[in-house]
């Protein structure tokens, strides 16, 4: 039966079924979801720690915001994966169950709700709604497991004896009330949208009961429940896409993303590297661009030679687009002023040909050493990691906790394949043909330097923003339950005001200066530039690009190339 098995611990006693392991990492993931929408930090704080005071300034609040992360929920799922020797299959089925439930979680409890008795709604344990939450992902998105199966095993896992039976019931209903599943990608017509559920793939749910609210008595509220986004997320859209181009964007929010990839063309040429990915069980296809391929059937990344000697590297095909717009020239000081975890860094670097100097500043001590070790696998000697104190913004507003999701150790890994992030972040680099290190220690390990000691008359200078992401919230599944509301927005817009400004004063006269976000927000973008360029009399803007997340193709962001005259 799907998800039954159970695997041995070390000490020869049986571990916790999937379904139980998927309960435990979203029953976690709900505290700290929950932490985040308090103002607090997300998850639960070490009681050791010392939160910051007033008086420590807003530089120690904003790295505090920063260091307070609870484990995301793509790192539980691989550490339980690894701890328990799940199988492949089951370690699949985990990864769904857990992202599933948690992407489309306001969708599972309106379904859930309509099949409550009055006076059981609003009045349910955080145990028993996730668990009806899980059980209903799996009655109403998935094709393979069967309902009863789906019931028992989600019952079984319940750790709340008592509240079996009720689960039980609960579940039993939602399973009696699918009508059938209508092909076709377009919403049926002729079928009232309060019974219709999107699945993937274009297909919809008919349900005999009616569980959205009614889209004529208010568009946002009824899309948020049918395609499970923030509403206020919703309304925003709808105000700057309106109602097609909003169900459109959420639609494709909600759909499996491709795994993009670039070639790390100072090793490999794109020819020889897809004929050995095809000999390792990879499907891949090039892009339009030089160094772009599209990845099916990986599964592990860490099993792949070519990965582990750092022949390619996993990068979404918008993000890719960054790099590019940077145009990194050989010899060139290039200054990244966020740079971890390391995507576009390193792809500045190659497309550099190795041959500029590229100082790779960041705040967070623990992504600044993913960048080291993608530096390391990817063998490239000219990026300079710095860690750095964020004294240069000390009169900006830091972001609430919760208001800056960079959990990610990349922003192009699909939360389908956990272990992708995994082998990503820590794959040590240690082929022997991998530049050997030159002794000292990694800048990750140092104590932070002020951003000022960096310097200036830099020819190039990227400045990726910390930003709300709803570009890549289809790769973070966290990630739409913490957008900041518009407080916390307008406190984003001024961080990232005084990032793109530090990296104007650090460009040279007649230099690039370049801004980019993993947002389809135009106050976080556009208007971001335009209001800095507006303050200052030196800047230009060259051009820009905005994307939008699209079904089977990249994700949603901007870019802009902006020229400080000289």
């Amino acid at each position: 039966m799907a998800g039954r098995t159970r695997e041995k611990d070390k000490d020869g006693t049986k571990g916790p079924s999937v379904r139980a392991l998927a309960l435990r990492i979203l029953m976690r993931t709900e505290r700290g979801l929950a932490a985040a929408a308090r103002g607090g930090p997300r998850g639960e704080p070490d009681p050791t720690d010392e939160a910051p005071t007033a008086e420590d300034g807003p530089a120690a609040r904003l790295r505090a915001a920063l260091q307070a992360r609870p484990q995301p929920a793509r790192r539980q799922v691989h550490e339980a994966a690894t701890e328990r020797r799940l199988t492949p299959r089951d370690a699949a089925l985990l990864a769904e169950l857990v992202y599933g439930s948690i992407r489309h979680r306001l969708t599972l409890d309106a379904i859930v709700r309509a099949h409550l008795r009055s006076t059981r709604k609003g009045r349910l344990e955080d145990a028993v709604r996730v668990a009806l939450r899980l059980g209903t992902y799996q009655l109403v998105y998935t094709d393979r497991i069967p309902a009863h199966a789906a019931v028992s095993e989600t019952v079984a896992a319940l750790d709340r004896p008592g509240r079996r039976g009720f689960v039980n019931a609960v579940l039993r209903a939602v399973a009696a009330s699918r009508r059938g599943v209508h092909e076709g990608g377009a919403r049926p017509k002729g079928k009232p949208f309060e019974k219709l559920v999107p699945v993937h793939g274009g297909r919809w749910l008919e349900l005999k009961k009616r569980v959205f609210p009614s889209v004529a008595r208010g568009p946002a509220r009824a899309l948020a429940a049918c395609h499970s986004h923030p509403e206020e997320l919703v309304a925003r859209w709808l105000e700057a896409f309106e109602e097609d181009g909003t169900e459109a964007l959420l639609i494709a929010n909600n759909e499996p993303p491709p795994l993009f990839a670039r070639v790390n063309r100072l090793r490999i040429a794109r020819d020889e590297l897809l004929p050995r990915l095809d000999a390792e069980g990879v499907t891949a296809r090039a892009l339009e661009t030089d160094e772009g391929i599209v990845i099916g059937g990986a599964g592990s990344l860490e099993r792949l030679i070519t990965f582990r000697k750092g022949l390619f590297t996993v990068q979404d095909a918008t993000a890719q687009e960054v790099a590019r717009r940077v145009d990194p020239q050989r010899g060139e000081r290039i200054l990244d002023l966020c740079a971890a975890p390391g995507g576009k860094t390193t792809h500045l670097a190659e497309l550099s040909g190795d041959a500029a100097t590229i100082v790779a500043v960041d705040v967070h001590r623990t992504r600044l050493a993913l960048l080291e070790r993608a530096v390391e696998r990817l063998g490239l000697r000219s990026i300079r990691p710095v860690l750095a104190e964020p004294l240069a913004l000390e009169d900006a507003p830091p972001p609430a906790a919760g208001e800056v999701d960079d959990d990610d150790a990349d922003d192009a890994i699909p939360p389908e394949a956990p272990e992708a992030a995994l082998a990503e972040a820590g794959a040590n680099g240690s082929d022997d043909d991998t530049p050997e290190r030159d002794g000292a220690a990694p800048a990750s390990e140092a104590d932070p330097v002020a951003l000022a000691t960096i310097g200036e008359d830099f020819d190039r200078v990227l400045v990726d923003v910390p930003c709300s992401n709803t570009g890549v919230l289809r790769r973070r599944v966290e990630a739409r339950w913490r957008q900041p509301d518009a407080d916390g927005l307008a406190r984003l817009v001024a961080l990232q005001q005084r990032l793109l400004a530090f990296g104007a004063d650090r460009v040279r006269p007649g230099g690039l200066l370049v801004y980019s976000t993993c947002s389809i927000e135009e106050a976080e973008n556009a208007e971001v530039v335009a209001a800095v360029i507006a303050a200052r009399d030196d800047l230009e803007l060259e051009d820009e690009l905005a994307s939008q997340p699209t079904i089977g193709g990249g994700d949603g962001g901007y870019v802009a190339r902006i020229r400080r005259r000289g």
